[in-house]
């Protein structure tokens, strides 16, 4: 599969809140993943009502026109929010990592789910724990690639505003006994430099004083110092925005949300997650990785402003399917508050 910048002028959503039929008011829909089986296409994603957040379906037969399937994976009877469910085929059996956190802690869950080929897309069921490193920070977004007989989950740890890369690896899937990675963590946000870590920890005062009734946007010059200064942080895109591949030539993509260098706020979360870019890896073995760093973005949003992508885009996901490729994103939009998807079969090459 060839690695693309997606062209995502003129293009119209696949699925919006109002393409998914619930009892209750959808707020939005995000985090596609997109697979092929049993020739029909399967499209994952977070759906956001105001009681819970829950993984639904949809299917297409030409990857092109989806129909609601339903949902088909809820936890919130145990209090659970559910997202980012990057699903992948193993030995006929089906597996799923979503993003899990605790409704009222915000604590991070980490279970691995399992269903069969018989049942799929349902019927899934909690295998474990995928791993535990008793992480001080929350687990975000999880992927996972089989390679020279490893397994290697790249992981996001952090929040908003500070991010690290981190894998997690084992031998064996269904017992998984996990270690981390010793190159752990493999790229951070801000740089680790002494003057990224200044302007940082300076944004996070500017944060603290907002919460407690000094509004540094009420005073423009103030806001607009405070935002030079953020341009001039060091980011690197840090935790997983989609899929990981295998590339013809051995090479291992990895999508990944990034800031990027168009920070137009002063407070740095407000420009999280508005782009998706890529670090292509070289060499991965149990005690190394080579990787690059690529600044272009796969995906960016158009910055119009009735586009349904035209503030944030922070999902990729392609697949292969007779020769085609289809790629699953998906976009925000500030004033409608609101997440949306598209498949694309219209692709750039780069």
């Amino acid at each position: 599969m060839i690695c693309s910048k997606i062209d995502t002028l003129g293009i119209k959503p696949t699925i919006t809140p109002k393409d998914v039929k619930l009892d209750e008011e959808v707020a939005t829909v995000a985090d596609p993943f997109i697979v092929h089986h049993n020739n029909k296409f399967f499209l994952f994603y977070e759906v956001l009502t105001k009681k819970k957040k829950v993984i639904g379906i949809s299917t297409s037969l030409n990857g092109k026109d989806y129909e609601w399937l339903g949902i088909v994976l809820d936890e919130s009877v145990n209090n659970i929010l559910l997202s980012f469910p990057y699903t992948f085929r193993y030995e006929n059996n089906w597996y799923m990592i979503p993003e899990q956190s605790e409704t009222n802690t915000g604590r991070s869950l980490n279970y691995l789910y399992k269903t069969d080929n018989e049942s799929f897309p349902f019927g899934w069921k909690k295998e474990g724990v995928l791993f535990d490193f008793k992480e001080k920070r929350k687990i975000s977004d999880k992927v996972i690639i089989r390679h020279n007989g490893m397994w290697y989950v790249f992981y996001g740890l952090g929040d908003s505003r500070k991010h690290k890369l981190n894998i997690a690896i084992f031998e064996n899937l269904k017992n998984r006994k996990a270690r981390k990675h010793p190159a752990s963590p493999i790229i951070q946000t801000p740089a680790n430099n002494p003057y990224s870590q200044f302007i940082f920890y300076l944004n996070i005062i500017g944060c603290k004083f907002k919460k407690r009734g000094f509004d540094i946007n009420k005073f423009p010059a103030l806001a607009n110092f405070f935002s030079k200064l953020g341009k001039r942080v060091t980011h690197y895109p840090c935790r997983p925005g989609g899929s990981i591949i295998k590339n013809p030539n051995g090479e291992i993509t990895l999508y990944l949300q990034y800031q990027g260098a168009k920070l137009d706020n002063w407070d740095i979360r407000k420009s999280h997650s508005r782009y998706v870019s890529k670090i292509t890896i070289s060499k991965l073995t149990p005690e190394e990785i080579e990787f690059q760093i690529h600044d272009d973005y796969v995906v960016a949003p158009t910055l119009k402003e009735d586009d349904w992508n035209a503030d944030k885009m922070h999902t990729v996901c392609p697949i292969e399917v007779d020769g085609e490729t289809f790629t699953a994103v998906d976009g925000w939009n500030e004033s409608k508050k609101e997440w949306s998807i598209a498949v694309i079969n219209k692709t750039n090459n780069i």
